[in-house]
């Protein structure tokens, strides 16, 4: 029995399987009916038997850090690499034909279709990153906040990452102050130690001990606050009993200040009193420095992140509470 849809001749075969091709026109038979519809493979002029149906094509939606709006759509790299290539995955950095260059771009989302026409549609170069330098959520917030400030998301991602990792350059691993491949220049991340002994606090006075019930009993959901008080009411011990809880219960804290000068000062107070490993965040660091810290932060690493307004997209996977001192 034969069938046709277009020019393909289709051969009867394997009755079992249930036919993906409803459009199918009966072939006419001897009599001059038809002949019923029946499960069938398609069979071209080629030797080879084909079935047409395939697994759609992935495209990756990636934001390229030129003033431009929306997002860019390109193909999987070609196949032919290693076996042990990384999947492209959301937060990974790639590198793009765009327009007569290469750029670095960041993949954002993977789709099944596109709007460009499929001849227009190019593969990307390389894969830069192993694994995700944004997850999810963190996408979705500078994506967010791109949105709403009228930015392109291209510029909006790359200025939240470290100065290098705009570049192609491979990631520092921020255990051991080396570059991942490759090899590198070692470092140390600007962080604390847990070895020390921690010293006790003041008791807190009913007010303070208000505030703390207040915001730990919101921890979980997003809850704003508002703390008042003029300088040496205790604001600061309030932040280290909250931080002390966020902390016992494995989570992540962020506290920004207003300039580098305070930076140094609340160091040493948070030092000696917080379990756990805290890192710096500000633009005077140098820019080794920074990205320590910043994949510190990332990896889940580093317990407590201080710094100025620039780390607020620095990603903290346990982020449990954010402080933001004198806003």
């Amino acid at each position: 029995m034969r069938w046709r849809s277009g020019d393909a001749r289709v051969e009867r075969e394997a009755p079992g399987i249930e036919s993906p091709f409803p459009r199918f026109r009966p072939w006419p038979s001897a009599s001059g009916g038809t002949l019923p519809h029946q499960p069938c493979l398609l069979l071209w002029e080629k030797p080879a038997i084909q079935i047409l149906w395939e697994k759609p094509t992935i495209i990756l939606r990636i934001a390229v850090p030129v003033p431009l709006p929306g997002l860019f759509d390109y193909l999987p790299p070609v196949e032919g690499g290693a076996s042990s290539a990384p999947v492209p995955a959301p937060g990974m950095r790639v590198q793009v034909p765009f327009g007569t260059r290469v750029r670095v771009g960041m993949i954002v989302a993977l789709g099944e279709d596109s709007d460009q026409p499929p001849e227009r549609l190019k593969p990307i170069l390389a894969l830069i990153d192993d694994r995700p330098l944004l997850g999810n959520r963190d996408l979705e917030l500078i994506l967010w906040a791109a949105d709403y400030y009228r930015q392109p998301p291209g510029e909006a991602l790359f200025a939240a990452l470290p100065a290098r990792l705009r570049r192609p350059e491979p990631a520092l691993d921020a255990l051991h102050g080396q570059v991942t491949p490759g090899g590198g220049d070692g470092g140390q991340v600007s962080g604390e130690g847990t070895s020390q002994a921690l010293a006790p606090g003041p008791e807190l006075n009913p007010r303070q001990e208000e505030a703390v019930r207040a915001v730990l009993g919101a921890l979980g959901r997003f809850q704003p606050f508002l703390l008042e008080g003029v300088t040496g009411s205790g604001k600061t011990e309030v932040y280290i009993r909250l931080l002390l809880a966020v902390l016992a219960a494995g989570g992540q804290a962020l506290l920004l200040v207003p300039e580098i000068g305070l930076t140094p000062q609340l160091r040493r107070r948070l030092g000696g009193r917080l379990p756990g490993r805290l890192v710096i965040l500000h633009s005077g660091l140098t820019a080794k420095e920074r990205e320590l810290a910043w994949q510190a932060a990332a990896s889940g690493a580093a317990d407590l992140v201080l710094g100025t307004r620039s780390a607020v997209f620095t990603p903290l996977p346990r982020l449990q509470l954010i402080l933001v001192d004198e806003e």
